[in-house]
Formats: structure tokens, sequence, C-alpha cells
């Protein structure tokens, strides 16, 4: 309600007090004394109060809350904000400075520090940038599992499996992913961020999970604060990103993924429930397309823009895009080397050099290769072999003259003590020499032909093996 300065001047002018004056106008001392310095500058009395017209009341006191724009130098807050969206550094004190350092027109004036920072942030709410100003482009990537599934039908037998689905978001720019999985394990987990990195093309500084059991230990019971889990450290480091858990009871910390899943489940779980799928790779395939239609909608936080025109605009290059090797689930088993430096996994022999033959040795399986420790130092890496009982052997790995120093067997030693049972027993020590890339790796089976106590005549047994 705006002040009647002529009536506070009337009830000067009669004599009243200001603490009357205060009680009846509901005003400020401050007001009344503008009012009464207002009287005695131009020697007003009371048939010259009522006189006054509205225009003379509104030049003798102007209202400085409500003036025209055109009285103001108009910032340029779409600049501001687009530097911020860029991710550079903004200080509102600093482009206040730069902007009272702009030339004015006669009758025009600049915005105080205080209306300058309440326009900007009036600006910032109208265009609905706040999460771009809030989330740095390429900073943070937003993970959860949607609370609602999927099915997936066996052709063959009708069963019906349920689909987990992973929500991925890019909190700057909007950008959404999804993935169906089996299940919610870690495998599944950690494999659905290697996709959505695949998606978005780059991996952002951090990764900031809820706070699931694939995701995060609870450090001690009855407490809130919860750790990394040890798979998910040693995923994070394979990519060089930071995981930061949202905060237990920290509802707004959550508010970005909880939007990104919702929209998961109206415009990709429900709007493909009408549809039936027989394998992941289909399911797969239909959430792409919804999810790329997502993306590329237009109308994006009241703009003509898409999620995905933001992304290419501020956010795509500020991902890190730095060649890493592919990720892959492992697990890890112990071995020992035989005499022929081989360790058997999943059916198949692969070689370790020849130093460590007889000892064992860490092996962390991947789903594409092995890698062999020994005292926690790598010691040999080969591709995933098929189960064939077969050899894998690296030339780096076998000893000169294919000597094996552990028993100082060698293939003239072998050979001359199966002489001396019998020509069927050398003969057969042979092919079973010739049956093999290296010669080391006949050593445990040729071995294994020695002369059995229980045996008579070992050498008409072998004769017989070979014959029949």
């Amino acid at each position: 309600m705006a002040t009647d300065y002529q009536a506070i001047m009337l009830a000067l002018s009669r004599g009243d007090s200001w603490t009357t004056i205060t009680h009846d106008f509901g005003c400020s001392r401050r007001t009344i004394d503008k009012a009464s310095r207002t009287i005695r500058t131009h020697g007003f009395d009371t048939t010259a109060i009522m006189s006054l017209s509205p225009p003379q009341l509104t030049e003798l006191f102007p209202d400085n809350r409500y003036r025209k724009e055109e009285d103001f130098l108009p910032p340029n807050f779409a600049a501001i904000a687009a530097r911020q969206r860029r991710g550079e550094r903004v200080t509102l004190k600093v482009e206040h400075h730069r902007y009272c350092q702009q030339p004015v027109r006669p009758g025009q004036q600049h915005y105080t520090y205080k209306q300058f920072c309440k326009l900007y942030d009036h600006y910032i709410d109208v265009n609905d940038l706040t999460a771009q100003i809030t989330h740095l482009p390429g900073d943070e990537m937003y993970v959860d599992w949607s609370g609602d599934s999927m099915m997936v039908i066996d052709p063959i037998t009708g069963a019906r499996f349920e689909a987990a689905i992973f929500v991925a978001s890019l909190p700057h720019s909007g950008m959404v992913f999804a993935l169906a999985t089996p299940d919610t394990k870690m495998r599944a987990w950690l494999s659905s961020h290697q996709e959505a990195f695949d998606y978005f093309g780059g991996r952002p500084v951090k990764v900031t999970p809820d706070n699931a059991s694939t995701a995060t230990n609870q450090l001690f019971k009855g407490v809130h604060v919860r750790d990394v889990n040890e798979e998910y450290f040693r995923f994070s480091q394979h990519f060089g990103i930071g995981i930061t858990p949202a905060r237990p009871l920290k509802p707004r910390d959550k508010a970005h993924v909880e939007k990104a899943v919702d929209i998961i489940q109206t415009w990709v779980i429900e709007y493909l429930n009408d549809r039936e799928f027989y394998s992941f790779e289909s399911l797969n395939t239909a959430i792409t397309t919804q999810v790329d239609w997502i993306n590329d909608r237009t109308g994006f936080r009241g703009t003509d823009t898409s999620r995905r025109e933001i992304f290419l605009a501020d956010e795509q290059h500020t991902l890190n895009t730095q060649p890493v090797p592919r990720w892959s689930w492992s697990t890890w088993r112990r071995a020992k080397a035989g005499m022929n430096y081989h360790i058997r996994v999943n059916k198949h022999f692969y070689s370790v050099p020849w130093e460590y033959a007889g000892r064992f040795v860490d092996v962390q399986v991947f789903d594409d290769h092995l890698e062999v420790f020994a005292d926690n130092e790598s010691i040999a890496v080969h591709s995933i072999m098929p189960a064939n009982m077969g050899y894998s052997t690296l030339d780096d790995h076998v000893p000169e003259k294919h000597k094996d120093l552990a028993t100082k067997w060698n293939r003239d030693r072998i050979e001359d003590w199966a002489q001396s049972i019998g020509t069927a027993t050398h003969e057969l020590i042979g092919q079973m020499f010739n049956a093999r890339k290296v010669e080391a790796q006949a050593y445990s089976s040729t071995l294994a032909v020695g002369p059995d106590p229980r045996i008579v005549d070992t050498e008409d047994l072998i004769r017989k093996q070979i014959s029949g």
C-alpha cells in the first residue's frame, strides 16, 4: 500500500506527535521525518498541503522502488548464463563491476549490486536454467535402477524373465540412457555404466549413484555413512572417474536421477508395455529407440531445443574421451604351474615364465582374457581360449633348450628312459612329443607313462595299446 504523505503532513501541521502518527498510519519514523522536512523546506501550511495534487505529491515524494526499465542500463544476462553453462568461472560481483563500467545515456543509471543479483536469479528461473547453472557440463552422471521392470519371454519354453532397467542421466544437458539387464547384481551394474559411457561418447568427472548395495556398503550398523564397495572402486580406477554416492536423508541429492527414472518409466517402460520381447537384444534395441526419441524431442525446459542439442553444444566436448582398455567382469582363482610351466584354467593350459614352474600363482579371469600374478606382479596375459584341453604358450615363457629347471627333464632324457623300457614305449613317447607345439607341453603326460609296479610287463601293455 502506498504511503499517504498528504495525510501525514496534515497530521504534523495539526501538531500530532510522531508516536500518534506512527500508530494511526502504520508508517516508520523515517517516513514522518521525510514529510516533516518537506514541510519545512517548502513552507507548507495546512491550506497549501490540502491543495497539493497527486502529480505534485509524486514529484515531492518519488517512489524509487518502482522505476521504468528504460531508466536502467539492461545487463546482458544471457551472455553470463552462457558462460556458466560452459563451465567457466563466473562471479556476480565481477560481472556487476563490468556492467557498471559500461556507459549509460542521459537519464539512465546502473542497477545496484543487490538489484543485479535479484534480476539475474529471476532470469535463471524464468528461462529454466537452474540445472545447467548448478551442474557443470561433463561433471556428473547420475545412475540408479528403475523401480519398475520389463519382461523377456523365452521363445521355446514361454517362460517369462524379469528385466531390470538401469538408468543414467547427465544433469547439465538432461541427456538420459537406459538399459535392460537380467538382474541387478554387480556385473550388470558395472557393465551398464560402461554402456552408458559408450552411449554418451565419453566419461564424466564423477558418477553419483544412489545407496544401492551394488554401489556402497554401510560402514557401521546404525549409522548412515556409507562407503563405495571394493569392486565399484576398482571399476572407477579403471576408467579414471570419481564415485560420490548420494547422501542418505538428502532428497535433493537424488532429485535429478529420480526425475530421469520417472521419464524412463513413462516413455520407455509404460510406452513399450504392449509389446513382447523374446531376447534382451531386441528389448534393448526398442529401449534405445525410445531413449533417442526422448533425447531428440524439442521443447525441453520450455525452449525450442532438445536434450541432445544442449549436450552437443555445451557438454559433449567436456567428457573424457581418452581411450582405456575395455572393462570386463573378472573372477580370481589360485592355480599351480606344472613342471611344464603351464597352468590349467577352465580346461585349457596357459603358459607362465618358466621360472615359476611348480609355484602357485593368482589368476584374474576376465570375459576375453586372463592375467596371471605372482607376488602381486603381473607375469603373463593370455586371450581366453576354448575349453579343449589345448595349450597356449608364449615364446618368451619357454626356457632355452626347452629345459625344465625344476626336474632337469628334457626330451632326450625322457626318450632314453622310454627306450630303456622298450620299443613300444619309446614309440608312444615320440608320438606324444610330436603332438605338442612346444616340447615342455608333453612333460607331464609323458612322465605319467612311467612303469607301474602292479603291472608285470609294462612294455607288453603299451604295445597292446598302440596296436589296439
